[in-house]
This record gives C-alpha cells, sequence and structure tokens, in this order.
C-alpha cells in the first residue's frame, strides 16, 4: 500500500518539474533557419524549440555563443549587420539588434523598413504608408490613396461626387479643390465625405456620433471605425484607443481628451518589441491619471520583450497560443513550489517508514 502511494506521489513530482521544464525561451519561426540563433534549435509548430546535444530531448534556449552568434534577425544578439540596424543593451547585460530610430522591421524580421512612407514611394506595408497619410495603402510596392481618394499636393483628397469646372463650382458642397483631370470637387485635407458623397463634412472624435467609417477614421487613423450598433466612432478589432494629449492637458475632461485619441494595434504575442512597455495584452481606454497609477504601482505584465519578441513573463503561461495566462488560471497546470515541498516531505516520510 505504501509503495503505491510512494509511486503516485513520485509521478506527481515528476510531472510537475516536466511542466517547469517546458517553460522555455520561445521564438515564433517558419523555418529552421529562424531558430539558428539558438543553440541547437529548431522550428516546431511555428515556435524555436532547442534541444540537448546528446539526448534529443527538448531543453531551454540559450544564444549561441558569441563566437558563433548569427545576427540575421531583428531582436538577435549583436553584432548588426543589417541596414538600419542599432545595437542596444538590455537589463540582463545582453546586446540585441533593433532597428534604429524610424524604421520598423519586415514581416520575416530580416531588415528594417522606413516607419514613413510619403505618397508614390516604395513600401511594403500598409502601415508604412498610413503613418504618413491615414487615406493610402501600399499597392504593388507603392504608397497610392484610397478608392474615392485623390493626390493632391502630397496628401489623399477625399472626392465627393459633384461635378465641377472651377474652384467655386465646389465651395456650396463645402469642398475646395475642383480637380480637373476628374472634373470633380476635393474635400479640404480635414474633411471627408458624407454617406452619399454629396457634400464635405468634419470628423468625429472617438466615442462622439457618427455615420460611417471615414469621419471617424479622419480623426482617429485607419483603424478608426463607426460602430453599427451604437453608432459611435471606436477603433476596429485588434487595435485600442490611445490618448495623445499635450502634458498640460493632462488633467482635462474627458471630452477634450478625445479629441487627441488615435487607434494603436495591439501587441500580439510573438510580435516585435523593443521594451517591455511595448508588450501589452489589455489595452482599455484610461485616463492620463489611471495610467499614471499604474505605474507607480509597477502593475506587472502578463508579457515582456525576450530578443525582440512579446513572450511570457515569468510566473505567466501561453494558453491558446495567443494569450498569456498567470500560472494556475485557465488550462495551465503548474503546481506552486509549496506543494513541491509538501510532496517531498511526504515522500521522505514514506521512505522512512518502509525502512522501518
Amino acid at each position: 500500500m505504501h509503495m503505491a502511494r510512494l509511486k503516485y506521489l513520485t509521478l506527481l513530482l515528476l510531472m510537475a518539474t516536466c511542466g517547469m521544464a517546458m517553460e522555455l525561451l520561445e521564438l515564433s519561426c517558419s523555418t529552421d533557419d529562424h531558430c539558428s540563433q539558438l543553440e541547437r534549435g529548431k522550428c516546431r509548430n511555428s515556435v524555436c524549440i532547442c534541444t540537448a546535444r546528446d539526448t534529443q530531448e527538448e531543453e531551454p534556449c540559450h544564444p549561441i555563443e558569441d563566437s558563433q552568434k548569427l545576427t540575421n534577425i531583428v531582436g538577435g544578439p549583436c553584432p548588426c549587420k543589417q541596414p538600419h540596424t542599432e545595437c542596444i543593451e538590455m537589463e540582463q547585460q545582453q546586446k540585441q539588434c533593433f532597428c534604429a530610430e524610424g524604421y520598423i522591421p519586415s514581416v520575416d524580421r530580416r531588415r528594417c523598413l522606413p516607419e514613413k512612407v510619403e505618397l508614390d514611394g516604395h513600401c511594403e506595408l500598409d502601415a508604412q504608408c498610413q503613418r504618413a497619410e491615414t487615406f493610402s495603402v501600399c499597392h504593388q510596392n507603392r504608397c497610392l490613396c484610397k478608392t474615392n481618394f485623390e493626390p493632391h499636393q502630397q496628401r489623399c483628397r477625399a472626392v465627393i461626387d459633384v461635378k465641377c469646372l472651377n474652384n467655386t463650382d465646389c465651395e456650396t458642397f463645402g469642398a475646395s479643390v475642383c480637380m480637373p483631370n476628374i472634373s470633380k470637387c476635393l474635400c479640404s485635407i480635414d474633411q471627408v465625405p458624407n454617406r452619399n458623397m454629396t457634400k464635405c463634412i468634419a470628423g468625429v472624435a472617438y466615442g462622439e456620433n457618427c455615420s460611417h467609417n471615414l469621419t471617424c477614421q479622419l480623426t482617429l487613423g485607419a483603424a478608426g471605425q463607426c460602430h453599427e450598433k451604437d453608432h459611435r466612432c471606436a477603433c476596429r478589432a485588434m487595435h485600442y484607443p490611445r490618448r495623445q494629449v499635450p502634458a498640460q492637458l493632462k488633467e482635462e475632461s474627458q471630452e477634450i481628451a478625445n479629441k487627441d485619441v488615435i487607434c494603436r494595434p495591439i501587441v500580439l504575442f510573438g510580435a516585435y518589441c523593443r521594451n517591455d512597455s511595448d508588450c501589452q495584452e489589455n489595452h482599455a481606454m484610461k485616463t492620463q491619471k489611471e495610467q499614471d497609477q499604474e505605474i507607480q504601482l509597477q502593475t506587472p505584465n502578463s508579457m515582456r520583450c525576450m530578443w525582440g519578441e512579446c513572450r511570457c513573463s515569468d510566473n505567466y503561461t501561453l494558453v491558446d497560443n495567443d494569450k498569456c495566462v498567470i500560472n494556475g488560471g485557465a488550462h495551465a497546470f503548474h503546481l506552486p513550489a509549496i506543494f513541491l515541498i509538501l510532496i517531498g516531505i511526504t515522500l521522505h516520510k514514506m521512505i522512512f517508514i518502509e525502512g522501518i
């Protein structure tokens, strides 16, 4: 009887130990080459895993020694050989390669691209174009205006369905310019068409009543949308509202602050980062005072920046391949240290009794 209990407790201890051993430094990948900066790294199920030299069993990943380090990935160890990168020393005295100021990583994180690209410039991502002009997209590697927008003086100006011969013909409809090549009126920079495209109207701030998406995008950016149910400006899926308020307005009212809100992408697990503060899963709309209080209280984040990617923080476990849950949370199997100690004490007592 005692031996059966002993075997059961031993099994529990082994399961707990294995669970702890699986907390590896995980980096996203699509090929084995993407894991080449790690000792014996291989790509399995879109995540880099590392194996022991002799047994080929999984073990925690470590960067290759300085003399062998490969630097073909943004976020990898220094020295940095890619153009527009810089070497930054992190908290653990590790030096990593990041894109320099004004640059962002390509999708495969092998190159650093200009963060902001003007109209007709070379691009790879919509985000490059939209940082310079909200109503533009990257089409066939060129920044071009969206449908129903025309380039004018390096900006994308909204077109309304009103024929014209000169600028005067457009004034009645709130427009400012007659575009000769299409003989239609263009709205001013701070206006967009109404739903019927018959006149120009002003943009709408976050949380205010709206008629269609363009009125929200004018103020919130390309990720703004007019919510279908309550017809108020909000951010589309996978984006959050971020305040950009000058220091002197930090204590102003919610109404004033909403005029300075833009929509920013939510940082997902595995996304590129430079600092721990870049990695946030929950971006609820907060006042400046609430943000300052969180900083003072040093509220722990569920993710941190590790080797240029957002990974789960200590005491958090990856769930459903996209969420970091505190150990002991839903679907997470982690035994507290005190429980392991109790198992050890119980094993010791049972072995002692068996010996008697």
